[in-house]
């Protein structure tokens, strides 16, 4: 080969590919923890436990607490607990690191079994917000005074922040419900990305200003829940309300049916597979007359799942970015032959095939198989320092 014309020019790659990874268990996944899950109580669920969510854990030795504000004194009817403003932080060592906050909330089940009142049903192994340990809360108007839920106050702006996720979003859940049966209420589901300063470390560590955020609107799909029948004749039928919504609507006809919704958003998709920072948030944006704590938006089993698995392929060998004119020499390891040049004929490229797990990290010579399909390289003669 001729130095010289190698000298001018190098190769620039960029590889593409389909992977289809056909295997049923997610190697790699781990269950979700308290930045990822938010039930307002703990869970002795085995799939998924979830611990020190509960109202009262306050303890700041825990692995997670909570931290209320005082305003806002309890009440039983609805059964609220204290606090318009509410941090869960999780105990990093010598610091705190801020989870979910919630502002303009009340914690509670904020409902009770009456005809005009709409509740998120709770699973049999959620743990009373009031006596720890206690399960199997029953549903009855005594039982609904231990249920936690975040109760969205009646006023424009009640919101639930979502934690930093670094690695980003894989699709976001929750339910919701109108508490009320005389009133609608609007939600909206938003998202951010700049949350990143200059250093590339979370810019709200040190300060709780959501606002310098660039928040926009997440399309979310809504599936209802219904609840028909009574007694041993009760029934629930899901019906798919809308794709590609924008605002939320928690509207009501009685309080017989429930009227649940289940909202969902592939976020990961809609970012055209983003794994970069971001953050969520659930904010109400509407009112009904004048009363705070009345005409509450009921929003519980929050889940931000991590970004799927996937493949990468990478180009083998090095190509060095700071050389620049006759230094360059191309991207070297990644042909063979070693430095090929224009009109080189069988010319191989040379890859290797790397996992990014749920968590963002890159796992080489995977155990699990895989099947790649409809693999390609394209490549580019540069000259000199052109681009």
């Amino acid at each position: 080969m001729n130095s010289r014309r190698v000298s001018r020019r190098f190769l620039g790659i960029l590889f593409l590919a389909l992977v289809a990874l056909p295997f049923a268990r997610a190697w790699g996944y781990h269950q979700l923890g308290s930045d990822r899950v938010l039930l307002m109580n703990n869970d002795t669920n085995v799939w998924n436990l979830v611990s020190y969510q509960g109202y009262n854990d306050t303890n700041t030795a825990n692995e997670t607490y909570w931290v209320h504000s005082a305003e806002g004194t309890p009440r039983t009817m609805p059964y609220l607990k204290a606090g318009h403003f509410h941090t869960l932080n999780r105990n990093d060592g010598d610091s705190a690191v801020p989870l979910w906050h919630l502002v303009g909330c009340r914690a509670g089940s904020g409902a009770n079994l009456s005809a005009n009142r709409n509740y998120i049903p709770w699973s049999p192994t959620a743990e009373s917000i009031n006596a720890a340990g206690s399960y199997d809360i029953e549903a009855t108007s005594a039982g609904v005074q231990d249920v936690g839920t975040v109760c969205m106050c009646n006023t424009n702006g009640a919101c639930i922040y979502s934690p930093y996720y670094e690695d980003g979003i894989g699709a976001i859940y929750f339910d919701a419900v109108n508490a009320y049966t005389n009133a609608f209420v609007t939600l909206r589901l938003e998202l951010a990305t700049n949350v990143l300063d200059s250093a590339g470390t979370d810019v709200t560590l040190a300060s709780a200003n959501y606002d310098q955020f660039a928040w926009f609107p997440c399309p979310v799909g809504i599936v209802e829940r219904a609840k028909l029948g009574t007694g041993t004749r009760i029934r629930y039928t899901y019906t798919l309300m809308g794709e590609g919504v924008e605002d939320i609507l928690l509207d009501v006809i009685n309080g017989a049916d429930r009227r649940i919704r289940r909202i969902r958003a592939n976020v990961y998709s809609l970012l055209n597979g983003y794994r970069g920072a971001i953050r969520f948030r659930i904010v109400r944006s509407d009112t009904v007359g004048t009363s705070l704590d009345n005409y509450f938006a009921l929003v519980d089993n929050v889940v931000a799942s991590y970004p799927p698995m996937t493949a990468n392929i990478e180009p083998d060998g090095n190509f060095d970015k700071t050389a620049k004119g006759v230094n360059v020499f191309g991207h070297t390891g990644a042909f063979l032959p070693p430095f090929p040049c224009a009109g080189e004929t069988n010319v191989v490229a040379l890859a290797h095939c790397s996992y990014v797990t749920n968590c963002g990290v890159a796992v080489l010579d995977p155990t699990e198989s895989f099947v790649l399909t409809d693999a390609q390289f394209y490549y580019r003669w540069r000259y000199l320092s052109q681009a």
